[in-house]
């Protein structure tokens, strides 16, 4: 994965988790699923990267303080940003997408989202985009 790539993940990551812990709903992480951490192991089998999972009933890699798995190796959950973040706060999005646009065309990502992808469409019949 290119650098670029992967500070830019990174850096949304941070953006959109000082987003959810903002939101409204007082209900942190109410995105995350087992579902998408399912889509995200396998993404991560598609590059050969292992994570070990954690103690958590139903998000096998949710943390203390939220998902273990580096932001580089969970793009689908890095780069989401809930439309109620989108629609509430300009600057927030105008950073998002400035930053969404740094790890578009990276082919280590796009294997790791195409696996994902893959996973979620035979799976459950669809895709996250």
């Amino acid at each position: 994965m290119r650098e670029s790539a992967k500070n830019a993940l990174c850096k949304i990551q941070k953006l959109t988790e000082e987003a959810c812990r903002k939101c409204v709903t007082s209900e942190p992480y109410r995105c995350c699923s087992s579902e998408f951490c399912l889509a995200v192991e396998a993404g991560m089998n598609a590059v050969g990267k292992e994570i070990p999972k954690t103690s958590h009933p139903s998000l096998q890699y949710m943390g203390k303080t939220g998902c273990v798995v580096p932001a580089e190796f969970r793009p689908g959950c890095s780069g989401y940003a809930c439309q109620g973040a989108l629609e509430s706060d300009r600057k927030f999005r105008r950073e998002y997408v400035r930053l969404h646009e740094k790890f578009q065309d990276d082919e280590t990502l796009n294997k790791m989202l195409a696996a994902s992808n893959n996973f979620l469409k035979n799976i459950f019949g669809f895709i996250k985009k």
